[in-house]
Formats: C-alpha cells, structure tokens, sequence
C-alpha cells in the first residue's frame, strides 16, 4: 500500500455536504450525460456539452501551455498503433477478462490496436533510431484520445471510463540522467496541480505496484469530496530502458562506437491531464453551497474572465457570471 510522501494544497473544510460531480452536473442542462447512450456507444461512454465541453478545451489549451513553457514539444500522434508497439512499451493485453486493450478485427482491418495513451505512439515514433547524445535528453508532450477495455465492476461516474482524453509527457534520456528527468516529470505535475488551486497527495508507488514496465512510479492523487475520497488524477514513471532495448531505441555517445555497442536511452513519462478526472477534482473542490462553481483563477480567461459558472436560468443551456474587471 502506497503512502503519501508530500501534500499539495489544502483540504477545504465545507460547512455542507460536499456533492458528487453527478449531482453538481444535474444543475447544468445539458453539460453531462453518462447514461447507457444504446445507440451510440459503451454503457460507460458520456458526452460533454455546456460548461464541461468549454472546462475540457479550457484544460487542454492551459497544460499545453504550461509544458510549452516548460521545454517541451507539441506533437500530434495516431490512435490507432501495431500491438508490437503496446508490447514493447510494456502495456498489458488479451489476458482474459482484464485485458486493457481494444483490439481492431484482424481480417478486416490488419493487426492494430487502439492507443490506451499517447506515450505508445511517442516512443514508436523514435523506434529503430540512434540519437546523438547532443540531442538528448529529449521532451515531448502530445493530446490523445485514450482507450481502456479495463473492466471494474464499480460505477464511478466519469472517474473509469473507456474512452477520454488526455495530455501525456514523454521524455528520452541517458541513462544517468532518468532519476532526474522523473523528479522533473513529477514536480511539474505537482506544479501544475497546485496552480489550479487543487489539494492533492503525492504516493511513491511500491514495488508491487508497478506495471510492467516502471522501475519507479509515483502517483497523485486529487482529493474528491463528493465521494469523500483521493482519486489518481497523473502518474508517472522511470521505464529506465525496458521501453528503449524492445524498440531498439539507442544513442551514440562516441563516433567510433558501432550499432552493435550503442547503448539504450532511458524512457520517462508522465500524466500532465486527465480530463475527465481533472474535471471532477476541480468542480468538487471548487462548489459552493448552491451548486455554483468557482473557476481556477488560472482558467478564467477561457471564460471571458469569469469567476464562477452559475447554474442555468433555463434549459437552454449556461451563463457565467463576469468579474467586474471585465466589464
């Protein structure tokens, strides 16, 4: 069991009883549907509209920023990938009834699957190559959609889901330099976390529960009062070179060394958002006694600077309350 090494923020002590993201959502017509959609998709699919669908573009346009400022590079990568690749990254498959991963049929579409994350196609992109020290170490960051067949025999809203989005961090080093590349991984997600006012723990994950690919993982985990619990919103990991020796990903720190001495690069990533998750941390731990919900001062100029999302007059759809600064 792992346990909390660091806390961010503070627990905000409600005088009322917090409500669950469920709830909160029944006062915003048309913001969230999580119902059985029949005849559109799974009975864990949802649909964003109203203030959620604005919430999710106003977090992807904010991290993406926040990791620009940070050195790294925007990509853009496939969903659809080989499980050759999910293999290499360590990503677990056809194990039964807990198979992680959406395979596409064979015979019409050709051995692919659907990406559980981004990070895949990131580290496939540099399979087979041999990088020059010089240009290490190496970050990028790309939005996906991201697909989990896991199954869980809980119902937990928008929390587990099999399809949502997310803004990952990819990062390729020298050996020597992964421990630090990590730290820097996690210390911007505890930085990002905190600047959108959130209170949350940081967890140094335990051995046994790593996959198959960590050497070191931690996770943090955003406190949730509608559900009066702390729920994983980022982790990320030190895959030192599992990922790099099955893709065959090296680098060349002398020009005499031959292909058959280079050595692997070590591999990091790491969760910058998780959109559904993000959503339910922030509209929880940002909810007044009414069902209004205070916006992250850092979100607000995605809201034509509002300060808080009020509930509809009607079920036309939102209106948002303006600062006076931005009258």
């Amino acid at each position: 069991m792992a346990a909390a090494v660091e806390v961010i923020g503070t627990k905000q002590a409600f005088r009322f009883a917090p409500k669950s993201i469920e709830t909160l959502a029944a006062g915003y017509a048309g913001s969230l549907r999580r119902t059985k959609l029949s005849l559109l998709s799974t009975d864990r699919a949802y649909i964003l509209g109203g203030l959620f669908a604005k919430l999710e573009q106003a977090l992807i346009s904010f991290t993406t920023g926040f990791l620009k400022q940070r050195g790294f590079e925007f990509i853009s990568v496939p969903d659809i990938i080989s499980p050759e690749v999910l293999d290499g990254c360590g990503m677990e498959r056809l194990k039964g009834r807990h198979n992680m991963i959406y395979l596409l049929d064979e015979q019409r579409h050709g051995r692919f699957a659907l990406s559980g994350t981004s990070e895949m196609a990131i580290a496939a992109l540099h399979r087979n190559k041999i990088i020059h020290r010089d240009q290490l170490p190496i970050k990028l960051s790309a939005m996906s959609r991201c697909y989990r067949a896991e199954v869980s025999d809980v119902q937990e809203g928008i929390y587990r889901v099999h399809e949502f989005t997310k803004v990952e961090m990819f990062g390729l080093c020298q050996p020597d330099d992964s421990k630090t590349m990590l730290e820097e991984f996690v210390t911007i997600q505890k930085d990002l976390v905190s600047t959108l006012g959130l209170h949350a723990q940081v967890l140094d994950m335990p051995k046994e529960e790593l996959g198959l690919a960590a050497s070191r993982k931690f996770d943090i985990e955003a406190w949730m009062p509608g559900s009066q619990r702390y729920g994983e919103i980022s982790s990320a990991s030190n895959c030192k070179d599992f990922q790099s020796s099955r893709l065959n990903i090296t680098y060349q720190k002398k020009p005499q060394e031959t292909k058959d001495t280079l050595p692997f690069v070590h591999t990091v990533n790491g969760t910058a958002c998780a959109v559904p998750r993000m959503i339910i941390a922030i509209l929880e731990q940002n909810q007044l006694s009414n069902g209004i919900i205070t916006i992250p001062e850092v979100l607000r100029r995605y809201f034509d600077n509002a300060v808080t999302l009020s509930k509809p007059t009607g079920a036309t759809g939102l209106y948002w309350r303006k600062s006076r600064k931005s009258n």
